[in-house]
């Protein structure tokens, strides 16, 4: 029997699940700690306290939970540490040269913008560089300066941390389960209008624009899972996140080339008992994505049943049936059926090795689970 998922970093049913909107949670955490950061970066310097602002700020921007903050939040400190020595270094040796320290700040501003979607860090560390080179042109450059800005940053970005995890909270476990409901049901409805394109002319939903949705909710995931996979936030649970994620890519694969497949081959003509096979078992397999979801959920024993016998059959049938195939004809040629179940097998395997890890009965899989 499927288990709920484990929660991997705190538990759920915080006051920030009682019914508050994401988006009206975010504000209301990043109101108190922009204000918080107003009034502490104001004792440390009445001049630059924006700087604290600026950083309890922008650790909330494009994070879900407590745990994603959290690495932007250190990230930002890391960047802001290493760009200081760059930036005195820098702003020493083009000290006195109006053009060259243009370049440098159209330089450093090209890598921040480079470097924004690989790793924050970097792109905290130009824009640091950036700024003491700024300073540097317009004759404020100091060392005081640059260090007054570590210690603002290190504020603000605390105050940020500190706010995300005690004020409505939102764990990584609470995201990360609802990110995987949303990957399952798109799953479970790409195999359905697959099947569906493949027996039926009637059907006007495409599987290739499922897929695109498919691969966007896979790349949801993982942006979602990124602090359990390294950093401060990933201490805990990161084996595990590391399994879900490969059995999401799996299927996302072979959900790809299912859906490519059902659009190759188009045939409503086609014996029954050849698209009952394959159709009984594609409808298993969705049952076990549905029961996955609903054990994500907080459900109790949920059964999941195999779907390795009926995906034999379907394939048997396929075989059986192919010599009357025509084979010339691209829409009934049975190498896509072939690959098509092929695909579902995948997917199942994936499914049923989701339940075994989620705290499924192992004796209930050892007789039927694919190869």
């Amino acid at each position: 029997m499927v288990q709920p998922v484990p929660e991997d970093t705190a538990a759920d049913g915080g006051p920030g699940e009682a019914g508050l909107a994401p988006t009206t949670r975010q504000a209301i955490q990043v109101s108190i700690a922009a204000s918080l950061a107003i009034v502490t970066g104001e004792l440390v310097s009445p001049l630059h306290w924006y700087w604290a602002v600026i950083a309890a700020f922008v650790v909330f921007a494009g994070t879900n939970s407590w745990g994603e903050t959290l690495t932007k939040g250190w990230q930002r400190l890391l960047g802001t540490v290493l760009g200081v020595p760059c930036g005195v270094l820098v702003a020493t040796v083009v000290a006195g040269d109006k053009v060259f320290s243009v370049v440098m700040i159209f330089a450093c501003l090209f890598f921040a913008v480079y470097f924004m979607q690989v790793t924050y860090s970097l792109m905290t560390f130009w824009i640091t560089t950036m700024l003491a080179l700024l300073y540097g042109l317009l004759g404020k450059f100091t060392f005081g300066v640059l260090m007054l800005r570590i210690e603002e940053t290190a504020i603000g970005a605390v105050i940020g941390v500190a706010v995300a995890i005690l004020v409505l909270p939102t764990t990584i476990g609470t995201v990360v389960r609802r990110d995987t409901r949303a990957f399952l049901t798109t799953l479970s409805e790409l195999i359905e209008i697959s099947i569906a394109t493949m027996f039926d002319d009637d059907v006007t939903d495409s599987p290739t624009e499922r897929a695109r949705e498919l691969d966007r909710d896979l790349q949801q995931f993982r942006v979602t899972a990124k602090p359990m996979l390294a950093g401060v936030a990933g201490f805990a649970g990161r084996r595990s996140i590391q399994h879900s994620v490969r059995l999401l890519t799996i299927c996302d694969r072979y959900a790809r080339i299912l859906a490519r497949r059902s659009e190759q081959y188009l045939d409503p003509g086609c014996p029954h008992g050849l698209s009952d096979a394959i159709t009984t078992a594609a409808a298993q397999i969705r049952r076990n994505i549905d029961a996955l979801v609903t054990a994500l959920d907080g459900t109790q024993d949920v059964a999941i049943t195999p779907a390795a016998d009926s995906l034999d059959a379907a394939e048997a049938v396929v075989r059986q049936h192919a010599d009357g195939l025509d084979r010339a004809d691209p829409g009934s040629n049975p190498r896509h059926l072939l690959a098509a179940v092929n695909s579902l097998r995948r997917i199942e395997g994936a499914v049923v090795n989701a339940a075994v890890h989620f705290g499924a009965d192992a004796d209930l899989m050892a007789h039927d689970q694919p190869g």
